[in-house]
């Protein structure tokens, strides 16, 4: 059975996405909130008009930006004195002016439906991140996370 199973029985079509023009504060908002329901989900599918796909920004690069625009601030630095107020402001301006666009992945590899189990497998072997875009073309069909392929190979291996 382990060879039938194909990236389409575990894609999710429930997964965050974000339009290439969204800043940084709307891209974590909905990584955040996709989260809630999908605990092992760790990247944000970027699309461009009529929803081409466009790229991945994952946690990591979410995280490498704030660490590079946000925790950076001199006013952030602990020292007496610091203007906490105007630190937050230019924090929130950083983050509304930087945009998915400038942190997705572009060359980041998809599936397809039909890939089977094993090269899913295989996929997150060879790659960084929980979360592979399944597509068709430029057509976004859904997302496979790690745990959904570790859970597949772990039924059928186990006999469930």
């Amino acid at each position: 059975m382990l060879l039938r199973k194909r990236a389409w029985d575990i894609v999710r079509e429930d997964y965050a996405s974000v339009p290439e023009s969204a800043n940084m504060l709307e891209t974590v908002r909905a990584l955040t909130e996709a989260q809630q329901r999908h605990p092992g989900l760790d990247a944000v599918v970027v699309l461009g008009p009529e929803g081409v796909f466009r790229g991945l920004v994952s946690m990591d690069d979410l995280l490498a930006a704030m660490e590079r625009n946000v925790f950076r601030d001199k006013g952030l630095d602990g020292t007496r004195g610091a203007d906490w107020d105007e630190a937050f402001r230019r924090a929130c301006l950083t983050c509304s002016e930087v945009r998915a666009a400038d942190l997705l992945r572009q060359d980041e590899p998809a599936m397809h439906p039909n890939d089977p189990l094993i090269m899913v497998v295989e996929f997150f072997l060879d790659r960084r991140g929980n979360t592979a875009v399944v597509r068709e073309g430029e057509r976004v069909l859904g997302v496979v996370l790690k745990t959904d392929a570790f859970a597949e190979v772990g039924r059928e291996v186990l006999g469930g």
